[in-house]
């Protein structure tokens, strides 16, 4: 069965500490200065009028990906794309073009956080329905992360044919809007299921800035 699904804003959260954890600020948001703050708080109210967050997922057997080593052992794969609309990237290109940098910048990390967030909300439901069939669900895996190539943006995007949300692909696999994420979960019955936050565990970039878990808590 598929999942179309459409969001409030409301839904949606895009706090000031992960804003700036994008932007890749370091100090407490105590240090930031009046100007600067303001215009990051500015932008995510802005950021909240321009999202138009959606979604659609689906439970399927395992078939498209059992040839994956990730995907060994699944009983089922959720298979989702979800996106907040073109809208504030263009408005943040916009910024660009017309060389208001922070301002692109700041609107970039909020867009940043809501996709994230969106994907956090779209993984928590999956995990709701999959634990009423007794089912845990992995972390959350998408093509180019885990060892699972690009080009299963492919199986997803065929997968959903004509009903991506407006998202679309290219010849390289990136999407458009940029602001959209494409992921999978492996669901089993071995209790897999993994808190959405420790998803960094799971990377092997161990020296990204953006990582949630600090680095010596990695198993490498």
């Amino acid at each position: 069965m598929r999942y179309l699904r459409k969001y409030l804003r409301g839904n949606i959260s895009i706090e000031l500490p992960e804003v700036l954890r994008y932007l890749g600020y370091r100090k407490s948001k105590e240090d930031i200065s009046p100007a600067i703050k303001e215009i990051i708080e500015n932008q995510i109210i802005l950021a909240y009028s321009l999202i138009k967050p959606r979604a659609i997922y689906s439970f399927i057997d395992n078939v498209f990906l059992k040839d994956y080593y990730i995907f060994k052992g699944a009983i089922k794969i959720a298979l989702g794309i979800c996106s907040i609309g073109s809208e504030l990237e263009d408005l943040a290109d916009s910024h660009f073009r017309k060389g208001a940098y922070l301002e692109w910048l700041v609107l970039d990390a909020c867009g940043t956080v809501a996709t994230e967030n969106l994907v956090e909300l779209v993984g928590d439901e999956i995990r709701s329905k999959a634990s009423h069939e007794g089912l845990g669900i992995s972390e959350r895996l998408s093509p180019g992360c885990a060892n699972w190539q690009l080009d299963g943006q492919n199986i997803i995007f065929d997968y959903f044919s004509g009903e991506t949300v407006g998202v679309t692909i290219n010849e390289a696999y990136m999407m458009n809007p940029r602001k959209s994420i494409s992921f999978a979960y492996k669901l089993q019955r071995d209790g897999i299921e993994e808190a959405r936050s420790d998803n960094c565990r799971h990377c092997e970039l161990y020296r990204c800035s953006y990582r949630r878990v600090k680095l010596k808590e990695v198993l490498c």
